[in-house]
């Protein structure tokens, strides 16, 4: 994890929530790694509807993959209840 994570504070992360840890990581895609877009998408378990199983972020400089993901998430997770929040979006990076 330090590897990855670069410094010695990421047991921080043990402490969070995991919207919160996901929202982290999507800002460090795009500041960090210079990403254009970068969204954390909430992977909802088939059996239980609304239980989030883990964030996948998705990021891209490509001008139309955005759309094509929200459109890919939209269609894998329509099932779920309409009180489950929907991705993170903050483009102002």
């Amino acid at each position: 994890m330090l590897k990855w994570w670069g410094r010695s504070d990421w047991q921080v992360l043990k402490g969070m929530q995991a919207a919160d840890i996901a929202e982290l990581v999507r800002k460090r895609f795009a500041k960090e790694l210079g990403y254009k877009s970068a969204v954390a998408y909430p992977i909802f378990d088939r059996a239980k509807g609304n239980r989030v199983m883990y964030y996948m972020i998705h990021a891209s400089d490509h001008e139309e993959a955005p759309a094509l993901m929200v459109r890919a998430h939209h269609k894998a997770a329509r099932a779920r209840s309409a009180d489950v929040q929907v991705p993170f979006d903050f483009p102002e990076n």
